[in-house]
């Protein structure tokens, strides 16, 4: 498998869930900053110019973080085998993708997307904080921590990410 990321998006929640399953990977860095995500060769792996990117053993990608995630932690036996459970662990990862980071971090750290004039920024900032602050407290009263799938092992795997672009192979944690 690859991973195509970028440092201080989300594609980190993918990153860490493949450390935590053991599987091998390569990491394939997207230099955000330099459009890298519109240009050739990355958008013969993804056409929405989007990270996180999944390439598959077998050369098929998939892009999307609850997609990603939900298909490697069906890989992995991580999802609640319970219809109930299941759909509430999925709806959790999407409050998280779509409101938490979507609606509230993306505000507060990335403002120029949502507000091309410097003068609105700080206004959209405001409404990133207010969206992070009702959205912490709901997440942990609707899905405490005893609903929480438990990790994988019970120590830190053995990494198993190679650094493709920079041919930097990880050790051990």
């Amino acid at each position: 498998m690859k991973l195509f990321y970028a440092p201080g998006v989300c594609s980190i929640g993918i990153h860490v869930l493949l450390e935590e399953i053991g599987k091998p990977y390569q990491l394939e860095l997207v230099n955000l900053r330099e459009g890298a995500q519109y240009k050739p060769p990355f958008t013969g792996v993804s056409p929405k110019g989007k990270v996180p990117a999944l390439e598959r053993d077998d050369g098929s990608v998939l892009t999307e973080f609850p997609v990603i995630a939900r298909w490697l932690g069906r890989q992995a036996n991580l999802l609640p085998k319970d219809d109930e459970a299941d759909t509430r662990a999925m709806e959790a990862m999407e409050y998280a993708v779509g409101t938490m980071h979507g609606q509230g971090f993306a505000r507060l750290f990335r403002s120029e997307r949502f507000a091309p004039s410097a003068v609105d920024q700080d206004a959209v900032k405001a409404a990133g904080r207010e969206v992070s602050k009702r959205a912490l407290p709901c997440s942990t009263k609707r899905w405490p921590a005893r609903t929480t799938l438990p990790a994988v092992n019970s120590h830190r795997p053995t990494r198993r990410c190679s650094t493709a672009n920079t041919g930097r192979q990880s050790g051990s944690t």
